[in-house]
Order: C-alpha cells, then structure tokens, then sequence
C-alpha cells in the first residue's frame, strides 16, 4: 500500500513537472514576445513543488531570458533560484537527520518511570545490568549483558512510549529455504490500543499453535502472557 502511494505521488509529480514544461515550451514557441525569462522564473519557483524536476529547464530559459529584451531581472532571478534551491535542499538534507543515533543511555529517572508502567501491564523491565544498544528514528534497543542478543527494543515518539518488544531466544537454529534461522518468541505491546501479540519462530508445530491465535494482536494481554510464558517454559527460558 505505501509502494502504491509514493508510486502515485511520483507519477503526479512527473505530469506537473511535464506540464509545466510543456505549457513553456508552447508559449515560447507562440508567442511574439520573448517570454524565457519569465518562464525560467516561474519553472524555477515550481521546481519546488515538482521536487526539483524543473530546474533544468527552468535554468535553460532563464540563461535565453537574460539574451532577451523582456522580463530580463526575472530571468536574473530564474537563475539564481535554480542554482539557490537544489543547494538549500542538499544543506537541508545533510544536516537534517531525524534518526539521530545517540548511544547515550537513556536517564536511570525515565528507565524506573518506565519500568513502573512494565510491571502494571506485565511486561518485562529493563533490567540495570542490561547494555544500552542506542537509539535511532525514536527506537531503543536494550541488548542482554555479555550477547549480542537483542532483549528489548522501544519505539518512542514525543517522550512517549509507542510500542516496545521483547525478545526471547533458544540460541537454538534450524534451516529453511531461506537459509538459517534463530528459534526465538517476541511479545509486541502496542501502548496506544492497548493490544499485544505473540510471534514465535520454531520448528514445533506444537508452540506455533499456541502463538497463532495472538499473530494479529489481542486486548487479552494476561492471556496472551500466560501463553507466552507457557512456550518459553518448554524453552527453559524465563519471561521476566
């Protein structure tokens, strides 16, 4: 569905971009009157909206405009933007970086807040002795001290936890068509409809019954704990 939606946005920018285009082209053609460097100053000006696509063309008729008798500052100013826009955008996306990774652990303050709302839902707290992996477009990752083994990843936004997960491995792995694979369970809460589901990857048909009916999510959260709870006991793993 999103591929869908930035495919039709693309496709809408590029019959702009065309039109706009097209529209200068016939009236440069047509007209008795020298319109270039209006035209490169209006193409120059849509370049914003067609996300740049018109700059091209706004700069060669700017470039005629300044040759001509007519509209010849607008033509000036067609130029400049054509060159002031694409380098405005290129300091606004190398300096704009909403993923921030910081590898600062988060407060010990904001951790027990947060563990308090844990441990009134059920779920398992960020432990002291766990290792803070950093953060990156809003996620914490927590890893288990002395693994590489993920053991808990948050997704914050606005100070405000989102959703959260937990991880649980087997250290166990198996193959498939796909290569090899981790036998492992996570436990998805959403904070915000209050919802949670059970993902488990393991070649027990028994465990993967158990966990199919939470997949998509269930308001039942203590039943969908005790289920969790009852696989990673066939695991020997503990959920909290």
């Amino acid at each position: 569905m999103a591929d869908y939606a930035f495919f039709t946005i693309g496709v809408v920018v590029l019959v702009i971009a065309a039109t706009l285009v097209g529209i200068a082209v016939v009236i440069s053609l047509v007209a008795k009157r020298s319109y270039a460097g209006l035209l490169g100053f209006v193409l120059s000006l849509g370049s914003i909206v067609t996300f740049g696509l018109t700059i091209l063309p706004a700069l060669i008729f700017s470039i005629i405009g300044i040759r001509r008798k007519s509209f010849v500052k607008l033509a000036w100013t067609g130029i400049a933007l054509s060159i002031l826009i694409p380098v405005i955008c290129m300091v606004l996306t190398l300096t704009d970086d909403p993923g921030g990774f910081t590898a600062s652990r988060p407060p010990d303050a904001e951790i027990q807040r947060d563990n308090v709302l844990r441990e009134k839902i059920g779920l398992r707290t960020v432990k002291p002795e766990w290792h803070f992996h950093g953060e990156q477009f809003g996620e914490r990752d927590w890893k288990l001290p002395n693994s590489d083994r993920q053991a808990k990843r948050v997704h914050r936004k606005d100070d405000t936890i989102v959703w959260e997960e937990d991880y649980y491995y087997t250290d166990k792995t198996f193959r498939t068509h796909d290569g090899t694979a981790w036998e492992f369970l996570t436990l998805h809460y959403d904070y915000r409809g209050d919802r949670i589901s059970i993902h488990c990857v393991t070649t027990n048909a028994m465990l993967k019954a158990l966990a199919e009916p939470y997949t998509f999510g269930t308001t039942n959260i203590h039943e969908a704990i005790r289920t969790a709870e009852d696989i990673l006991s066939q695991w020997g793993l503990s959920r909290l």
